[in-house]
């Protein structure tokens, strides 16, 4: 088993669904070569991680839906839902935007302009990596 090798950055129980991690070699081999990395991670792995890699060769972005209204319709778009598991959601969505507070920067990203919202994202980045 991986997760009992060390082979995991992190990993963690999303939804009490499916694990879900970063495997840990190839980070820290890129960091090793100063390469500059962009991964996704839930609100778990970033509390993982931050405990891991120096806050120095660690930047963090965190993607904020723009109302709870369009974070519904992004939820329920993506598979059927009941109305027990959406509740249980967006109080695991609170927990995370709690989280996004400790984050090096926060922005939202808006569905119907997908070029603003490509730039918006790549400005934060190369903010990050200055």
């Amino acid at each position: 088993d991986k997760t009992t090798k060390n082979e995991f950055l992190e990993y963690a129980n999303v939804h009490n669904k499916a694990y879900y991690g970063v495997f840990q070699k190839p980070v820290i081999d890129a960091l090793r070569e100063n390469k500059i990395i962009l991964r996704e991670v839930d609100y778990q792995g970033f509390l993982s991680i931050r405990d891991v890699i120096p806050k120095k060769n660690l930047k963090t972005l965190f993607i904020l839906p723009p109302s709870e209204e369009i974070l519904i319709a992004r939820i329920k778009s993506r598979a059927p839902i009941s109305d027990l598991e959406l509740k249980q959601r967006l109080k695991s969505i609170k927990k995370e935007v709690e989280v996004a507070k400790q984050c090096d920067l926060a922005i939202e990203l808006v569905d119907e302009d997908i070029d603003k919202s490509y730039l918006v994202f790549e400005k934060s980045i190369f903010k990050l990596v200055k």
